[in-house]
């Protein structure tokens, strides 16, 4: 099976992290898969025996998430974008793919109508004709405005067969975040959440505790607040670990180094494999992005969330209510977090009885069989 999945990342590298996962599994399992990124490169990317395709890079700029920018920060004009829809197309042409997969559009993504629009017109002119599928989370972020829903449902009636939803409807369902779920239901396929390969050796370094944040840009006061508490609770003479993330700011970093230094507690620019090191750890102090509570149900460490919630952002604070309600975890709101909230929490969590609930964590290879199936039934 031929498979051409484009991914776009404009701010965090989740959706990346997510897709990659799942054309890994699918060339790992026999598929020819070609996987295009649209945003910046990543160092030290890895795609397993996929085929990467790096677009000339876009970013987002600082003060507007519609504006797009070059790698150097000029703005996009429109010799850039051809640049882009060529090398596109070509790809198209060469990988002959049986499956087209489309990372968050039409969902999402708005400002790059430009580019996604004709090349999806372009597969659906190609003979034969690959499936097109809208490869998404299992949460969206809401929108305020109805018109961009409905915007999303005449592009999904005009240019896609099916949708798959990344996700486990134990814990959400597409209608709680897309208005028109029922005049789609015919497209839409559940995978369940797309996690991690654990590795089979275990990590050089054990911790008991681990705090992250993401990637870093909004996550300094987590680790504040965790840095904090810990000599207020009945973690406190364990091997705690704070990673900062790759987009901390420096200063910010520096007294959090600062401040971990004098709790006796390790800080790193990142963990390779959290979810490996999750599995040995006793707790997990996090963020709730989709790969994060992928790592924490694939390792079942106990968890307390406090979920990003910038300006319209709604995503994680729905997940890590989900997970609460479900047993999963226990969660301290962006606004309520401080050291007190954050033990309190902890106090909360280790008492917790475990869940029950047994979450689809095999995203990836659902995703190749359901994908093989839609393909040989087209």
């Amino acid at each position: 099976m031929r498979v051409l999945f484009y991914v776009l990342h404009l701010q965090g590298i989740g959706h990346v992290v997510r897709s990659t996962r799942i054309c890994a599994q699918l060339a790992e399992e026999g598929c020819d898969v070609t996987l295009v990124l649209g945003g910046m490169p990543i160092d030290g990317f890895e795609a397993g025996k996929a085929k990467v395709v790096q677009l000339p890079p876009l970013r987002m700029a600082p003060d507007s998430y519609r504006v797009l920018r070059k790698e150097n920060g000029e703005p996009v004009d429109d010799a850039y974008k051809a640049a882009r829809m060529a090398q596109l197309s070509q790809t198209l042409h060469q990988s002959n793919p049986q499956a087209v997969l489309v990372e968050a559009f039409p969902f999402d993504r708005p400002q790059m109508h430009f580019e996604i629009i004709p090349f999806l017109e372009a597969a659906r002119q190609r003979c034969p004709r690959p499936i097109i599928v809208s490869s998404i989370r299992d949460i969206l972020q809401t929108k305020a405005k109805p018109e961009r829903d409905a915007n999303a449902l005449d592009n999904l009636n005009k240019l896609f067969d099916f949708v798959m939803i990344h996700g486990d409807p134990q814990v959400a369902t597409l209608d709680e975040t897309f208005r028109h779920t029922d005049e789609i239901k015919g497209k839409v396929h559940y995978t369940g959440i797309v996690s991690p390969v654990l590795p089979s050796e275990p990590a050089e370094k054990v911790y008991d505790v681990v705090v992250s944040a993401g990637g870093g840009a909004t996550g300094e006061a987590i680790l504040k607040a965790a840095i904090s508490a810990k000599p207020h609770t009945p973690l406190k003479d364990k091997r705690w670990v704070a990673t900062l993330g790759p987009h901390s700011e420096d200063a910010a970093a520096n007294e959090i180094r600062s401040m971990a230094a004098a709790q006796n507690v390790e800080v790193v620019p990142f963990l390779n494999e959290l979810a490996a090191h999750l599995s040995t750890a006793d707790f997990s102090i996090s963020q709730a992005g989709y790969n994060t509570a992928a790592d924490i149900l694939l390792s079942g460490c106990t968890s307390v969330m406090c979920p990003y919630s910038g300006i319209r952002q709604n995503e994680q604070p729905q997940r890590a209510e989900k997970f609460e309600k479900l047993g999963l975890a226990k969660v301290v709101s962006e606004q309520d977090l401080s050291s007190e909230t954050l033990i309190a929490a902890i106090h909360a969590a280790l008492a917790m009885p475990k869940s029950n609930v047994k979450v689809d964590l095999n995203g990836a290879s659902n995703t190749v069989r359901i994908l093989r199936d839609l393909v040989t039934r087209h």
